[in-house]
Parts: C-alpha cells; sequence; structure tokens
C-alpha cells in the first residue's frame, strides 16, 4: 500500500511539473509542442494505414523533422533536459487523443509544417 501511494504522490509530483513548465512556454513554442505530437501520432495512424485524418500529406519524414528540429529548440531555448520534454509530450500526446482534438490540430499543425520549410 506505501508503494502504492509513493508511486501515486510521484507520478502527480511528475505530472505537476509538466504542466508547470508547459505554462512556461510562450505560444510558439507551445505550437511546436503540439504539432510536435500531433505529427507523431499522425504519422503511427499513417503507417498503420489509418486515414481517420482524410488526405493529408505522408508525415514520416518531414514531421520526424519537424519534431526533431522542435524540441532540440525547446530544450535550448527552455533549458529542458530529455525528460522533462518527454513529460511535456506525454501530456500533449494526451490531450491530443482526446475526442477530436488532433483532427482539430491538423490544420494549424499542417500550416507550421509549410512554414517550417521541410
Amino acid at each position: 500500500m506505501r508503494t502504492i501511494l509513493l508511486t501515486a504522490v510521484l507520478l502527480l509530483a511528475a505530472t505537476g511539473a509538466s504542466a508547470q513548465q508547459a505554462a512556461q512556454l510562450n505560444a510558439d513554442q507551445k505550437v511546436l509542442l503540439r504539432c510536435s505530437a500531433a505529427f507523431a501520432l499522425a504519422a503511427n495512424m499513417q503507417e498503420h494505414g489509418d486515414k481517420t485524418l482524410g488526405e493529408i500529406p505522408e508525415l514520416r519524414a518531414r514531421g520526424k523533422e519537424y519534431f526533431v528540429r522542435a524540441m532540440a529548440s525547446l530544450m535550448d531555448q527552455q533549458s529542458l533536459d530529455r525528460e522533462q520534454v518527454s513529460a511535456l509530450l506525454k501530456a500533449e500526446v494526451a490531450a491530443l487523443s482526446e475526442g477530436d482534438a488532433l483532427p482539430k490540430a491538423m490544420p494549424e499543425c499542417l500550416a507550421s509544417l509549410q512554414a517550417s520549410g521541410l
């Protein structure tokens, strides 16, 4: 029982830390985070033949490069380590997995991808 309680406390602390870090991101950084998570989810869906998102460009290569550059930028600009970035991404993936959040995010994210020049 003590182990379960300790694990729950640690998980809550980690969630609070990622929420606090996310609040410190500016609008552009939040778009990079959201779209990186969206591209990872969408590329996985495409790889498995899921057409839920309709006709969107193939995202495996371009989305991956966007993801890598965006996360490196966030790490540099916010002095985040891999664990912190991972926590932020997990929270964003969870948010995008709710209802129709991912399809709603895709137009802005595809525009961000296009603007990135990738």
